[in-house]
């Protein structure tokens, strides 16, 4: 059972800003955001499909899933790599903060990247300012590089 600290609010419906439900009781007490957020049919695909990673960390086996600001910002991503007018145009930059989940953002990130049909085996460059960010990021792709599903 995953730990009341480790649940996070959807706090925006991005990238679906249209919800029928807006003034609704459901909206007021965030069921309206779930509708309109994360499980819109679209979003709830994208999510299961590219934002969902397991982990194992001495032997115990962890599911982790986006939290909003992972998923809208790995969407900003692929909006500019996919609006590009050329290739050198498809960088882009993900400022992160401390705590912020960057490790998991830039695998989430990369996920969704290799899925892309135009990507066509694209590479990552992560910039970090730290040896230990450095060995942070390493080691989350090591411990999520096998998914229990095909992709």
């Amino acid at each position: 059972m995953t730990p009341a600290r480790q649940w996070a609010e959807w706090k925006d419906l991005t990238p679906s800003p249209r919800m029928p439900c807006r003034r609704s009781s459901a909206a007021r007490n965030g069921a309206g955001h779930l509708a309109g957020g994360p499980a819109g049919p679209a979003n709830l695909l994208d999510l299961v499909r590219n934002f969902v990673m397991f982990e194992t960390i001495d032997g115990q086996r962890t599911k982790k899933v986006a939290r909003y600001q992972q998923f809208v910002a790995v969407g900003k991503a692929i909006e500019r790599i996919r609006g590009a007018l050329s290739p050198q145009r498809r960088g882009g930059v993900i400022h992160h903060t401390q705590g912020s989940g960057k490790s998991l953002t830039m695998v989430f990130l990369a996920t969704k990247l290799r899925r892309l049909p135009e990507a066509e085996n694209p590479t990552l460059v992560i910039v970090t300012d730290r040896t230990d960010l450095d060995d942070q990021i390493s080691s989350q792709f090591k411990r999520s590089a096998s998914q229990p599903h095909p992709g």
